[in-house]
């Protein structure tokens, strides 16, 4: 006989002695495992009691006379079964819950609209589903609007390709993922390099919001944190749009739900750790200049000053004509200012920028629903001119932004329309 097996006769000896002569079957498949021995370690089963195969029970658990633990449950630390209860198979008691004991719903709670007392307010008086019955958010899932639309199984960022994320704040570690992308190009400029493993996911953005994506928490394990996000998830690489240390933000001018990536990276192969990545999704600024939405107008040409220094960067790096071989032809990471003016057919828009004391870039556009694509000219050295070869007039738009991240303050413009 195996010393398993007189371990089990022991402990089922043993159980008998304490409940007065009455047999206990701690296990019903007859034999524990030595996993199985040392996870019982300070738990409580009473007389009558039954474990089915594969069932655990953690330290400091009580399965009081009568209860019955089906095929693959889990008792954690601290919980309670009460008498003549039983786990039905595949679940588990969360610490300090009691089996048999119902809890008691929130007032209010189930009618669809989040009261004082409530974190979230799904319609129903059901746990599991995101918005538990007394009206609280579940472990790992994240809630929002009335009745509240609940995403469950959330706040963990894996290694693996994407996944679909709400709004809310999460934890990741690159340690021990692959790294599929070791550069970016496209709006981020050309091969910037993110050699580090990466964890990346995905959010929905509503037609007409602004996705905000902000790094922090860093461990030590990264050097220069690479956190870029792209506008196509089958080419990453060329979808980069943004790419910075600390954070990024995409405005969707169009008119549908666009599905958005984003990735924590390392620069060097190296460079992998523990992060913390904050997603939100807020309208436009409403401050004119900031966005598509509200450019600043511009009649005629002239002298034209401003200031970025309180603006902030929607739109990210130029692509189309703007990207060239050799260098970051394109780069736009800094806050953004817009302008719009319309350029008679076979007429030419010139624009001289100069800006002291940070580094800027100016472009020429001719969509502001896709700065990125619709580049026609843009300069880090503040000299750009686009001509209308169309048979009509059209609006075109002056972006002037920091070529970094920190690159933002006071800056001039000279626009003039030829019209030879």
């Amino acid at each position: 006989m195996s010393n398993y097996k007189w371990l089990s006769i022991i402990y089922t000896l043993a159980l008998t002695a304490c409940a007065g002569g009455e047999e206990v079957n701690p296990v019903l498949a007859g034999e524990m495992t030595s996993e199985m021995a040392g996870e019982m370690a300070g738990e409580i089963m009473l007389a009558g009691t039954m474990m089915q195969a594969g069932t655990m029970m953690q330290a400091g658990t009580t399965m009081q006379a009568g209860t019955t633990m089906q095929a693959g449950t889990t008792m954690q630390a601290g919980t309670t079964m009460q008498a003549g209860t039983t786990m039905q198979a595949g679940t588990t008691m969360q610490a300090g819950e009691m089996a048999g004991i119902p809890i008691e719903a929130t007032p209010g709670c189930g009618d669809g609209m989040i009261g004082p007392q409530e974190a979230c307010d799904d319609g129903n008086l059901q746990n599991g589903d995101g918005c538990n019955v007394q009206c609280l958010i579940e472990e790992q899932s994240y809630c929002e609007g009335e009745p509240s639309q609940c995403l469950s199984n959330v706040g963990v960022i894996n290694c693996g390709r994407t996944a679909q994320f709400g709004t809310g704040s999460y934890q990741g570690n690159t340690e021990n993922c692959a790294s599929d992308w070791p550069t970016v190009s496209g709006g981020c400029g050309l091969n910037r390099a993110t050699r580090g493993p990466e964890q990346t996911l995905t959010v929905s953005v509503p037609a007409g919001q602004v996705l905000s994506a902000s790094l922090s928490n860093v461990g030590a394990g990264f050097i220069q944190p690479q956190l870029w996000l792209s506008l196509s998830e089958n080419d990453p690489q060329e979808g980069c749009s943004q790419l910075s240390s600390s954070q990024v933000s995409w405005h969707n001018t169009g008119s549908s739900t666009k599905e958005i990536m984003l990735a924590v990276d390392g620069k060097q192969e190296d460079e992998f750790g523990s992060y913390q990545l904050d997603i939100e999704l807020t309208e436009p600024s409403p401050n004119q200049g900031e966005s598509c939405q509200q450019p600043f107008v511009i009649d005629n040409g002239g002298l034209i000053t401003g200031d970025t220094s309180q603006s902030a960067n929607y739109y990210g790096g130029m692509e189309g004509m703007c990207i060239r071989s050799g260098g970051l032809w394109g780069y736009n990471a800094g806050p953004d200012h817009i302008y719009q003016i319309n350029v008679p057919a076979n007429a030419t828009l010139s624009v001289t920028s100069s800006a002291d004391g940070w580094d800027h870039v100016v472009s020429i556009n001719s969509d502001c629903s896709d700065l990125r694509r619709s580049c026609l000219a843009w300069d880090d050295y503040g000299s750009v001119s686009a001509r209308n070869r169309g048979p009509t007039a059209q609006n075109y738009f002056i972006v002037v932004a920091g070529f970094f991240e920190d690159g933002f303050g006071p800056y001039e413009l000279e626009v003039s329309v030829n019209l030879q």
